[in-house]
């Protein structure tokens, strides 16, 4: 029986894997990789703005899941809260609020504003997306749910990670001429320290550490349903941020 949930997951992984790399290779973010100076300065402001309503909440997203963790009595979820704990010491910045993730993405973004545009980001309610207030209200949701659903959450969310970090790092690879030395280290900083191995390690760590504990059919619909609809959640975050993006650029 082990072994056949065993092959089961594996599949199940890699799937998530799969589409997770298809929802971040979009229409947004490939041409944000391909033509980072397209994007005009209004259309920056409101993909930042965007942006980290995402990105920023996703420590706080990680303390409601291990909220539902430690309240399993089961010996065998230790493993996945160590993996949840460390997680979220690498987004708070081991509890430095200057050194956490979200705030090293907003002093980037700052740094990328003032050498392409020359003006400080400039960023208000009025640029948010119904899809990114829906994002941040389900995906919360989700997170505060059953403990299943949770992990597949978590586990869509971690995979996602990796290559959106990485095409955002590499449409502002296309304009390092315009940057010198200590801007640019003060904008790739927040990718330097993602990109280095430990976002990768964030899903592989969840990988080695969850499937033991879903061992059933309906465990395994739960996780399927909350990786789902997690990525349901992101994919039309990104199309209406493009569409929403791409009014400005004309």
């Amino acid at each position: 029986m082990f072994t056949v949930f065993n092959e089961k997951n594996t599949k199940l992984f890699s799937s998530i894997k799969e589409n997770a790399s298809v929802i971040a290779d979009n229409v947004l973010l490939l041409n944000w990789k391909v033509y980072p100076d397209k994007i005009n300065y209004e259309s920056f402001c409101i993909f930042v703005n965007n942006l980290q309503q995402w990105l920023a909440p996703t420590a706080y997203r990680l303390s409601l899941g291990l909220n539902l963790l430690q309240n399993e009595s089961d010996p065998k979820f230790s493993s996945v809260v160590d993996a949840f704990e460390h997680n979220i010491d690498d987004e708070s910045g081991e509890r430095d609020i200057d050194r956490s993730h979200a705030k090293l993405f907003i002093d980037s973004c700052e740094t990328t504003s003032q050498v392409l545009y020359g003006k400080s980001l400039q960023l208000s309610n009025s640029q948010l997306t119904i899809e990114t207030i829906n994002l941040h209200k389900q995906s919360t949701s989700l997170f505060n749910s059953n403990t299943y659903r949770m992990l597949g959450a978590s586990v869509a969310q971690e995979t996602h990670a990796l290559p959106q970090l990485e095409n955002l790092y590499a449409g502002l690879c296309k304009v390092r001429d315009k940057f010198n030395d200590n801007e640019w280290f003060k904008a790739t900083e927040f990718y330097d320290i993602h990109l280095d191995g430990t976002e990768a390690r964030h899903a592989e760590d969840l990988n080695k550490t969850i499937w033991e504990i879903i061992d059933n059919e309906e465990k395994m619909n739960e996780f399927k349903q909350g990786s789902q609809e997690f990525f349901v959640l992101l994919n039309n975050y990104w199309n209406k941020l493009n569409i929403a993006v791409s009014a400005q650029c004309v």
